[in-house]
């Protein structure tokens, strides 16, 4: 129904399912693709990134909700963890390219923590900025 809504595509739609209506829809945009394409992948369709992000985040529910130390449901996790995909991109973006130097440079000096993959791309979980905690 959102859909068929004049000015309303897949990511405005998603943005309402899960920040409005508490529904569990993982929300991509151009942050979440520019973050993925500064390490090397592409997807083709809105429906593919987010269905990548989905897995991932699904595959390691248990390791991903433990950071956060209470039980959140799938819809808060989807919103918190696109939270910290926009916050991290508007701080490490020149332009339309993201800087992932952070990133390693987290994953270098805590390596101890926690961190997990998602389908491919590593992501250190740290409280240094709040990245993605």
């Amino acid at each position: 129904w959102l859909l068929g809504q004049k000015g309303i595509g897949e990511e405005s739609a998603d943005s309402i399912l899960c920040y409005a209506c508490g529904r569990e829809a993982m929300v991509v945009d151009a942050y979440s693709a520019r973050l993925v394409y500064a390490f090397g992948y592409e997807f083709e369709s809105y429906e593919a990134l987010q269905a990548w992000f989905c897995e991932g985040i699904d595959a390691n529910w248990a390791k991903v909700a433990s950071v956060y130390g209470k039980e959140l449901s799938l819809n808060e996790l989807y919103a918190r963890f696109h939270g910290k995909i926009v916050e991290f991109c508007k701080e490490n973006s020149r332009g339309k390219v993201v800087d992932i130097r952070f990133i390693f440079k987290v994953k270098f000096l805590f390596f101890h923590r926690f961190k997990f993959q998602i389908t491919g791309v590593l992501a250190t979980f740290c409280d240094i900025g709040n990245f993605l905690v």
